[in-house]
């Protein structure tokens, strides 16, 4: 799942940058000077090749909580971890036979820079209507994203925000892609439902899968009414290639997440949408959007409307 276009990614600043964030201790940081690293329109998240270094924040609402001192939540954060290593590795994997190589800067247990607790003082810290304001000013005001950034020789920066959700919640993994939240911190980052709300913890594709949507990769599901693709177009993929990480995040044979690997696949439609290829004969076909690493030039595709 993904909140993003068809308003325009930028509209998003208007209502987030303005919200204050009601936590005590938190400190507004002196901009970095090199801030400018990863400024522009494709925010934090610019090209899904070279270095991008992946903070995860362990997020704490009023309903569920961290404890690194409670050996089963500690458990569950050493998993999560696990997961993201695995989508992540895909990626890379994914990227080569493209010519491009995507590599991550991600575990904390090597890095203790890249893992924070962080609370954020909502009853449901995943609400996609309040969660991501909140988020965005936890980011803004504790963590130095240009440090990280210089420290790891780092071309881009995105955030993986993991919630403690009970086996009962009603919510499934998002991403907010384009971090112009603030004309001066364009922060990208995920919101990761350990426990998905069908009960089961969310499987190493479910990172990927949010990940590559911070990158310009589009969700493939039909009646994507707001979104870059056609239901056409779902429906090629649908009865095509079942298994597109843009589709399905489980195991389309056994409807359930794999947890040893991801066994989905990227198709050349997300190779384009994430700026592996700058053509794509079938999102021509089905009239889809333009990815978003296509100059204004080189544009071919006709955008759905």
């Amino acid at each position: 799942m993904v909140i993003k276009n068809k308003i325009s990614r930028k509209l998003l600043a208007c209502g987030l940058a303005a919200v204050v964030l009601l936590c005590g201790g938190c400190k507004k940081k002196e901009e970095a000077a090199t801030l400018q690293k990863y400024e522009g329109e494709l925010g934090s998240a610019k090209e899904l090749d070279g270095v991008t270094v992946v903070v995860t924040i362990f997020a704490s609402d009023y309903n569920s909580q961290w404890d690194e001192e409670d050996g089963e939540t500690a458990e569950k954060m050493q998993t999560s971890l696990e997961y993201l290593g695995k989508g992540l590795d895909y990626i890379t994997e994914e990227s080569r036979k493209w010519g491009k190589n995507a590599e991550f800067v991600y575990d904390w247990n090597e890095n203790e820079d890249l893992m924070y607790l962080r609370n954020i003082p909502l009853e449901e810290g995943m609400s996609p209507y309040e969660g991501p304001h909140r988020m965005f000013m936890v980011i803004e005001n504790t963590i130095d994203s240009a440090a990280l950034m210089d420290k790891y020789n780092a071309d881009n920066i995105v955030y993986n925000a993991v919630f403690n959700t009970p086996e009962d919640n009603q919510y499934s993994s998002y991403a907010y892609p384009i971090g112009a939240y603030s004309s001066s911190d364009p922060f990208e980052f995920v919101f990761i439902a350990y426990t998905s709300d069908c009960g089961d913890a969310s499987g190493p594709a479910v990172y990927a899968h949010e990940i590559l949507h911070l990158f310009g990769a589009w969700d493939y599901y039909e009646n994507r009414d707001n979104d870059g693709v056609t239901d056409e177009f779902s429906e090629y993929i649908s009865n095509n290639i079942p298994n597109e990480i843009m589709f399905n995040v489980k195991n389309p044979a056994t409807e359930q997440y794999d947890y040893d690997e991801v066994t989905s696949v990227i198709s050349e439609a997300t190779a384009y949408y994430v700026g592996w290829t700058d053509s794509c004969d079938l999102i021509e076909k089905y009239g889809c959007a333009v990815s978003e690493h296509i100059k204004p030039e080189e544009t071919k595709a006709t955008p759905h409307n």
